[in-house]
């Protein structure tokens, strides 16, 4: 009866842990997504801040070349 009872509480264990393991890759997965959308999201906003920068220093050239 013992040996069933170590059994059972081990069985009850590895459930627990693969439960927790679980929840701890999603968990891990969830911010892996969310800093991939994070890290796309500052790639666009890099694209439009060069372009706009290079549109800055082209006017700033025929500013220059006017005066």
């Amino acid at each position: 009866m013992d040996e069933y009872k170590n059994e059972l509480e081990n069985l009850v264990n590895e459930v627990s842990n693969i439960d927790t393991a679980r929840m701890t890759l999603r968990w891990a997965l969830e911010k892996i997504n969310n800093l991939e959308k994070e890290r796309s999201q500052l790639k666009k906003d890099f694209t439009i801040l060069e372009d706009e920068k290079n549109k800055l220093q082209n006017k700033i050239s025929q500013l220059e070349q006017s005066f």
